[in-house]
């Protein structure tokens, strides 16, 4: 299997089950990716001390989580298409190590977001999961990122650490979602008309 297969059935398992949407390819052009930030800050870093616990609404918890969660999603939703492009070796890396450090740089943004963001008490712990879970794909798309060649990119993504990171993601993200009444998948949510 070549690393455009074998990358994109991780990406595509992450999210079809994880924080995310199935939007197809067709509505999230890979030219999009022309307006992601090209620093490398340290996104990583855990933010201050979350508020969980605070008074806030299931209502307005949903709407903050979906509103979090989106440029993560919008991310990958780029990465999957660059993934089923016909594109292949070399000329792929062009075009997806880009995307696996914008990915990178999402994940960190919202694993920082979720913790500095007031939840319902009966959801803190779950968002604290997802927020570490978080942290830890940010690391690992950035490894994928700073791979050197078609085949260490190749062997990172097909990595048990890279699919448990993107599993534990998954995973968390998925009772997050039950906790806050939400669909599996979000259906077909747009995320990067939100994010």
């Amino acid at each position: 299997m070549d690393i455009k297969a074998s990358i994109a059935l991780l990406v595509i398992a992450l999210v079809a089950g994880g924080c995310g949407s199935d939007k197809s390819a067709e509505t999230t052009g890979v030219a999009a990716t022309a307006t992601t930030p090209s620093s490398e800050e340290d996104d990583t870093a855990p933010a201050s001390a979350s508020t969980a616990g605070a008074e806030i609404t299931i209502g307005a918890a949903v709407e903050q989580y979906t509103r979090i969660v989106a440029p993560a999603n919008c991310a990958v939703d780029h990465l999957n298409a660059a993934l089923d492009s016909s594109t292949t070796g070399s000329e792929a890396m062009k075009v997806v190590v880009p995307l696996y450090r914008a990915a990178g740089r999402a994940f960190g943004q919202l694993a920082n977001d979720l913790r500095a963001a007031q939840w319902p008490a009966d959801v803190s712990n779950e968002i604290e999961t997802l927020a570490d879970a978080s942290t830890k794909a940010s690391l690992a798309m950035r490894s994928a990122a700073n791979a050197h060649s078609v085949d260490e990119q190749h062997a990172i993504v097909k990595s048990d650490n890279f699919i448990n990171t993107m599993n534990a993601v998954d995973s968390s993200a998925d009772i997050v979602r039950q906790k806050l009444g939400l669909d599996s998948t979000f259906g077909d949510t747009d995320f990067c008309a939100i994010a």
